[in-house]
């Protein structure tokens, strides 16, 4: 992905790049069908719809948070080194690396650079928190969080730091 996914988005006719996507993303249905999605996904449905965005954008602007959430779990976090490892990208930190993927697909930082008011944002924070939490991916989270962990989460998320 951090290979074929860039190569795919700034040459539409890079046909290597789009079959080498369509493997990973088999290949994560697959896993995701086994094992779970995890809070990314949680936070990414109810924010994507609140604010009607994408689930794919949602699942974006929030996964490097969740990834630096998740990391306070030491196997987790070993896990994430293994798969940054693998990858052959040589980087070290998993979250700056989806960060500057972000950056790369043009991506925004956060919801507040979608032009979402600060308001709107803090009155629909804890309906987003409530449905991440009662969402069923949330189970599967390898750290399990509070309200409070995904409010935190959600915050990040909105101002993109």
């Amino acid at each position: 992905v951090f290979k074929n996914l860039p190569a795919s988005y700034h040459d539409p006719h890079d046909l290597n790049a789009k079959a080498s996507m369509q493997i990973a993303s088999c290949m994560a249905g697959i896993a995701f069908n086994s094992a779970g999605l995890g809070i990314t996904h949680s936070l990414a449905h109810a924010i994507g719809a609140n604010f009607h965005l994408p689930h794919g954008l949602a699942n974006a602007m929030v996964l490097p948070y969740v990834v630096e959430y998740n990391r306070s779990d030491d196997y987790t976090a070993s896990v994430y080194d293994r798969l940054l490892a693998a990858s052959n990208i040589g980087k070290t930190d998993l979250k700056l690396a989806v960060e500057e993927l972000k950056e790369d697909l043009d991506v925004p930082r956060g919801l507040k650079d979608l032009g979402i008011e600060e308001d709107t944002f803090s009155e629909a924070a804890a309906r987003i928190v409530g449905l991440a939490m009662n969402d069923m991916c949330t189970a599967t989270n390898p750290v399990p969080p509070t309200p409070k962990d995904l409010a935190g989460i959600l915050t990040k998320v909105y101002y993109g730091s």
